[in-house]
């Protein structure tokens, strides 16, 4: 956030922002720093055009903040969604959600506290929030992070300087990547696969199931589709997104497509999961380990 452009909640009104806007032309991004539920300077702010919402702490306060990106597509390519966000990444998904403390806890519980190393896969990493829990419950993990943010791997090295040792990490797309034959205990996805297709998830499965030792266990956390009406209704808009040349098949956007919970298992038995067992189902999200 060294050359992060601010401007004061307080200096805000249509005028004050395009002229902001026209004097500094340079700027690919500006960030606002709003009192939380202050709503009118919230609307201003969407209706300028600063489309994303975050959370940072400032002088002990937890603020809403709001970021005007310049030149952005519609639908962000994930890497760069990501590396955008990524210093705001963490306190925005923690404050109020169990997605942390208690999710973290719940979708690691299969793994055993030992000190004695496991191979672990975390996929979709991030800046490895759930790391802290690994490595509580088992110091002397080996864990293979991957993931297509940078700045957010960046962050997560920072984060662990005393694990350091015991992290190998990789700027990759793990769809576009082998992860070898019976090498992991443990392969963690959270909160990453709800943007992938259902016959692209079948694939990686079937990666991940190949490249788990024979008691090897796959840790799940994501998203899902309430009902098949709203999976559906995703997967055709995606498909048309495509179709309409507005994204590219190749790549991956921020775009959400999560499936069911029973299509969820349906995939995970194809790919030759024999144990598919629901640890945990919430508002609108589901733990699975396979």
């Amino acid at each position: 956030m060294q050359n992060e452009h601010l401007i004061s909640h307080t200096d805000i009104s249509d005028e004050f922002i395009s002229e902001y806007l026209e004097v500094n032309p340079e700027l690919d991004e500006i960030t606002c720093l709003v009192p939380k539920n202050n709503e009118s300077v919230e609307d201003l702010l969407e209706e300028n055009g600063f489309r994303y919402l975050g959370k940072r702490t400032v002088e002990g306060e937890v603020r809403d903040i709001y970021k005007w990106f310049r030149n952005l597509e519609k639908y962000e390519a994930m890497g760069a969604f990501f590396d955008r966000r990524a210093d705001d990444y963490d306190l925005h998904m923690s404050e109020n959600s169990d997605l942390h403390e208690t999710g973290f806890i719940s979708l690691l519980k299969a793994i055993p506290v030992m000190k004695d190393p496991l191979s672990i896969l975390d996929l979709g990493c991030g800046t490895g929030a759930e790391l802290k829990y690994v490595f509580d419950k088992v110091p002397n993990a080996h864990v293979v992070c991957v993931d297509v943010s940078e700045k957010m791997l960046y962050i997560l090295r920072e984060k662990y300087p005393e694990y350091i040792d015991n992290l190998e990490i990789m700027c990759k797309s793990y769809l576009k990547m082998e992860f070898g034959k019976e090498k992991f205990d443990y392969v963690i996805a959270c909160s990453t696969l709800h943007h992938l297709l259902a016959e692209d998830k079948l694939e990686l499965y079937r990666k991940i199931k190949r490249a788990l030792k024979p008691d090897g266990v796959l840790l799940i956390h994501d998203y899902i589709s309430l009902t098949e009406e709203e999976e559906l209704t995703r997967r055709e808009k995606f498909l048309s997104l495509i179709e309409n040349g507005e994204i590219e098949k190749s790549q991956i956007y921020h775009i959400d497509i999560p499936l069911t919970v029973a299509h969820e298992e349906k995939i995970l038995k194809a790919a030759g999961f024999e144990s598919v067992r629901l640890e945990r189902v919430g508002e609108n999200y589901v733990i699975i380990t396979a």
